[in-house]
């Protein structure tokens, strides 16, 4: 079967780590094609291979019109998608499709590490964040241990899909701001009853911004679309517990506010089992480095913190601007009513 892998470019750095590991893939080279979907300006080293690598010129940073240009251009039966500052294993070509082969889904992903001990502290320090649960959660939450994923928990920087499943759902979404067009490309396949699942064997390294500057704006611009995307695409970030859970977080503050006035030590209180929350989840990595161990409450707290101003920011900014989003939100309910009809 054909395999293209599909690399939206906006860090030609981190680009060589991905494609020195796809140039070395078990399976059969004459069957995969790697498509680029670059800026014009930015030249990329590309090395020399028996391996088709395609560039496609889009200056607009967006990342569902940047695959969807790449798909059209291919014929490829299975579609692969990677971000530039992934590293995939040498048989993630060779597992997925395999897994397809052999199982009846329309897809298959895999977990997503970040903390990697030839990084340097600070990005260690990042990459331990995140794979933490008591945040994002990619690596010890054992979300992936699980054969059938939700379909929030679905990334496109380790996905491998059926051709079938991006012509049903109409493609990706060409209008919806960043973090969005994973969740609501996989939340309307669910619809038409597409299955995906996860599996250990696809499981990539990721690059990650060093802490804290890189890290948390990386992380503020991030939340402040979701903040957006949560009142836009309320039918469906509505079902994602963690986002009911940021609004559930208002009226908590406010309480705790109110009990803090009454209490003086009851902040304290608050604070101290938050520390000592986050300590727990830090034990993982006592064994892997102890440095990392005693810094990451402080990484998580500035993490938190910053991730709830941004999404109320965004909330904010969407209420203060909701003529600009007009357009998205038509583009929205027409994706919407096509899956619908699609579906009967």
């Amino acid at each position: 079967m054909e395999v293209a892998v599909i690399i939206p470019v906006t860090r030609p750095d981190h680009l060589s780590l991905c494609l020195g590991n796809l140039i070395r893939q078990t399976y059969d080279h004459t069957k995969i094609e790697v498509m680029l979907i670059k800026e014009k300006e930015l030249e990329l080293n590309i090395p020399i291979t028996d391996i088709k690598i395609k560039q496609f010129i889009e200056d607009k940073l967006h990342t569902g019109l940047r695959r969807n240009i790449a798909i059209k251009n291919t014929g490829a039966e299975i579609l692969a998608f990677l971000d530039d500052d992934a590293i995939p294993p040498l048989d993630w070509i060779a597992n997925a499709v395999r897994y397809l082969s052999n199982n009846n889904v329309a897809g298959v992903c895999g977990p997503i590490v970040q903390f990697q001990e030839n990084l340097s502290f600070l990005n260690r320090l990042a990459g331990a964040a995140n794979d933490s649960i008591f945040l994002e959660g990619f690596d010890d939450s054992k979300i992936y241990e699980k054969k059938s994923l939700k379909f929030y928990n679905i990334p496109l920087c380790n996905s491998v899909i059926l051709r079938k499943a991006w012509e049903g759902v109409k493609g990706f979404n060409e209008t919806a701001y960043y973090y969005m067009d994973d969740i609501e490309f996989f939340f309307l396949a669910n619809k038409l009853g597409y299955k995906f699942d996860s599996n250990y064997s696809l499981t990539i390294n990721h690059a990650v911004e060093s802490f804290p500057f890189k890290f948390l704006k990386k992380k503020f611009i991030t939340r402040f679309h979701v903040g957006i995307n949560a009142i836009i695409f309320n039918d469906i970030y509505g079902k994602i517990p963690f986002i009911n859970l940021a609004f559930l977080a208002y009226p908590i503050l406010i309480l705790l506010c109110y009990l803090g006035i009454i209490h003086k030590s009851f902040i304290f209180s608050v604070f101290l089992i938050y520390i000592i929350s986050a300590l727990f989840f830090s034990i993982p990595y006592f064994s892997k480095s102890k440095i990392v161990f005693i810094f990451l409450p402080m990484v998580f707290l500035f993490t938190h913190l910053t991730n709830f101003i941004a999404f109320t920011a965004g909330l904010v900014y969407y209420f203060l601007n909701s003529h600009k989003f007009s357009g998205i939100c038509r583009d929205k309910e027409e994706r919407l009513k096509t899956c619908r009809l699609s579906a009967i």
